[in-house]
């Protein structure tokens, strides 16, 4: 059964105890507005207001309890249903399942990450197309693999600076040299010019899924 908060004047000592808190609140102008803010004052609280300083911006706003809708804090979300708020869920379950309903997979590294990672990962993924999901599975799968995470990697696949080709094997890439990048080979072969490198040596810089191939690491210069 859900948690119910009966009004928005229960929820006044989890805001002041928080760290920092989400709030989605309608502005005089009738705006829908996000903001994510620190608890400042309740010196207006008999008017039904609390004083807020947006982080974003590093500055003051005033919002009237009774415009808030929805309340992310604690890793809980609040949303306000006919004047009362009921706790939907924890913010990290809700950040993944919305993570995996864009990549229509189950992915178990998101399960480990804490929640400011995840929000940045679902901003970076909310306009992705599908070949960038597809590239971005296929990281997700060696990311598992290899039992790391990297944010930076994941920028690098999205913004297209590691290439991703779907539908071949790994086998195919090396043997038609079908990579851009100058894969180092060994010492010894170097001088031949008719070496090729081996399936080895180009999946040091690839990785195969079912969905294609990825680059996972630039070339060494």
């Amino acid at each position: 059964m859900s948690k119910i908060i009966n009004n928005s004047y229960e929820l006044l000592p989890i805001l002041i105890k928080a760290e920092d808190f989400e709030v989605e609140f309608i502005k005089k102008n009738g705006e829908v507005r996000t903001m994510i803010c620190e608890f400042e004052s309740t010196r207006h609280i008999k008017s039904g207001i609390i004083v807020v300083r947006d982080i974003e911006i590093s500055e003051y706003r005033s919002i009237n309890l009774d415009t808030i809708n929805k309340l992310v804090v604690n890793n809980s979300i609040y949303n306000k249903l006919y004047k009362k708020f009921v706790v939907i869920g924890k913010t990290t379950t809700y950040l993944i399942d919305k993570i995996e309903e864009i990549l229509n997979e189950y992915i178990v590294i998101l399960h480990s990450l804490d929640r400011k990672t995840l929000e940045v990962i679902y901003e970076e993924l909310f306009d992705i197309d599908n070949n960038q999901k597809n590239a971005v599975n296929t990281l997700f799968a060696y990311f598992e693999i290899e039992d790391f995470f990297s944010y930076q990697i994941l920028l690098d696949v999205i913004s297209d600076k590691l290439e991703f080709i779907s539908n071949i094997s790994l086998e195919e890439i090396a043997t038609n040299e079908l990579y851009r990048i100058n894969i180092s080979v060994n010492h010894f072969d170097i001088y031949n010019e008719e070496y090729k490198p081996t399936l080895q040596e180009v999946s040091a810089f690839y990785f195969e899924s079912d969905y294609g191939v990825l680059q996972i690491k630039h070339e060494e210069l």
